[in-house]
Formats: C-alpha cells, sequence, structure tokens
C-alpha cells in the first residue's frame, strides 16, 4: 500500500509530479481523494453512513470514517474510485449514480505524517 502511486499537486492543484503514498505523506504533497457519503432519508430524517475502521489501519484505526473513501492512484480519474465503494462497502454503483459536490482541500500534520488531500467529495 505505501508504495502505490498517487499525483502530487502544488498548492494552486498543478500537477507537478508523481510520487509513492509514503513520499506524499512524508513531505506532505496534495494528492487526490475519493471521498464518498452515504445519506438516505426516512420520514423527516436524514442519516449519514459512517464506517468503522479497522484496528490493523496504520492511519485512524478504530476510528469512524466516510462511507467509503480511498485515495486516486496516478492512473486514475475521479470517476475510478467508485471502486472504493466497492471494495468497502461491497456495493457496485456507477459514477452517473452519484452526486458530485466538488473538490475540498483536507489537511491534517502530526508528527511524522502529513495528509493533504484534494478530497473528490460525493454524495448518494
Amino acid at each position: 500500500m505505501e508504495n502505490e502511486l498517487l499525483k502530487i499537486f502544488d498548492d494552486d492543484r498543478n500537477q507537478i509530479g508523481i510520487a509513492s503514498r509514503e513520499d506524499v505523506h512524508k513531505f506532505g504533497y496534495w494528492h487526490e481523494a475519493f471521498h464518498c457519503w452515504f445519506i438516505s432519508k426516512v420520514r423527516d430524517t436524514y442519516y449519514l453512513y459512517l464506517q468503522l475502521r479497522s484496528a490493523t489501519k496504520k492511519d485512524y484505526p478504530n476510528l469512524l470514517d466516510i462511507t467509503a473513501a480511498g485515495h486516486l492512484l496516478a492512473n486514475e480519474t475521479v470517476q475510478d474510485g467508485v471502486r472504493e465503494i466497492k471494495e468497502e462497502v461491497g456495493i457496485y454503483i456507477s459514477f452517473h449514480e452519484l452526486i458530485p459536490l466538488g473538490i475540498i482541500d483536507y489537511c491534517v500534520i502530526k508528527e511524522d505524517f502529513i495528509d493533504k488531500e484534494l478530497a473528490k467529495r460525493i454524495f448518494i
């Protein structure tokens, strides 16, 4: 997983190259992520579905997370991000069934981990 190759970007969202996932988080490069939030409405109440991250995950173990999310690889587009939905929650959905919400910059800095994501946010 640390050897995954991701596109990296400058602060103006211009692609400046490709780097390993390990280097992306070590040096704090901006990179693309796919975030898909599942919501539903029952009567007059809206529900947002979260997933519990595995205890074995390196980043944020045992915490609640986005319904389905992950890094977009260097050879992928946001449309390819639907694979995360299948991988994480076992549901196949066509990209055309999703509602795009745009890109949100997301940044978390810890001692030895810098996560600077250009999060492609989607609702279903």
